[in-house]
């Protein structure tokens, strides 16, 4: 009889304990629940991720997407969903920034992650070459590729890697594949002409602190001077300001000091983010030191 009581005792304590861890771990959930999306990402990362580096990294880098380059609220839930669902924080906002210089849905990113979770012998962990071979895989070479071959056969006409390297970014956007880009290169066309085109832009003739001095995609007149690397230079600065990309680049002048401008745009908004993630005790304090993607 006493060792029946005894086993129904202990039954009752088994059965009582696991009620109030239900009710431990349903409480956890309604408070995790109610969090923000960065807090929620925040909470799954300090769990999953040791390095304090790492981890500082990501914070910013998530940051600096939502104040620097203005990604809208639903992307940048999208990206911390990734991120809370067990997807590498630094492999997601590297996709996330390759993104940014296509045309394609936000929801690549996590094609490009899934791919790489699936091939893993095709991928160097010690570059971000993969990510490239990522969108190209699940975009199914839609925008061109090129083969060692093709590479030296434009070498042989004149065409250098800076020239293959502006068109292999500039066709992301999927106006047109980097095959069509070159050949409209070949053909007499700058890469300036090729670049305003792609990026649509179009002269600004109401702001009146810059003098605009843009050329519209259809015109014949050439730049010489101009350098593409001023315009992405350009279009970056123009997000951090929320300003259109025209009213930094000018394509007939290849004085302007775009780089220095962004660089201390960046450093500024760089700086504003790690004082507010430090005020709000998210950064681990032994990974202070970042590197920003930019």
């Amino acid at each position: 009889m006493k060792k029946k009581i005894l086993i129904l005792v202990c039954m009752i304590s088994l059965i009582a304990s696991v009620g109030v861890f239900a009710i431990l771990h349903i409480s956890e959930e309604v408070k995790f629940n109610k969090m923000s999306k960065f807090d929620q990402m925040v909470t799954v990362m300090d769990e999953n991720v040791r390095n304090d580096l790492d981890f500082n990294n990501v914070l910013i880098n998530y940051k600096y997407f939502e104040n620097g380059l203005n990604v809208s609220d639903d992307n940048m839930d999208y990206l911390a969903d990734l991120i809370i669902d067990g997807y590498d924080g630094e492999d997601v906002l590297r996709c996330a920034s390759f993104w940014l210089d296509t045309s394609e849905d936000i929801s690549i990113v996590k094609d490009m992650c899934d791919w790489k979770a699936k091939n893993p012998d095709k991928v160097d962990c010690e570059t971000t070459l993969w990510i490239e071979n990522a969108f190209n895989a699940v975009t199914k070479d839609k925008c061109g590729v090129l083969t060692v071959e093709d590479i030296e056969e434009y070498e042989r006409k004149g065409i250098t890697n800076d020239d293959i390297e502006i068109a292999n970014r500039l066709c992301r956007k999927g106006v047109y594949t980097i095959q069509e880009i070159l050949a409209k290169f070949e053909s007499g066309i700058s890469m300036v002409d090729i670049a305003i085109e792609i990026e649509n832009i179009a002269p600004v003739t109401t702001h009146t602190d810059v003098q605009t001095m843009l050329i519209s995609p259809n015109s014949e007149t050439k730049h010489p001077k101009a350098e593409v690397g001023e315009l992405f230079e350009s279009r970056q600065l123009a997000m951090l300001k929320k300003a259109p990309t025209q009213i930094y680049y000018d394509p007939t002048d290849s004085e302007t000091d775009i780089e220095t401008e962004l660089d201390e745009v960046v450093e500024m908004i760089s700086e504003s983010i790690i004082d507010e993630l430090k005020s709000g005790k998210y950064l681990r304090t032994k990974g202070t030191e970042v590197e920003k993607n930019e």
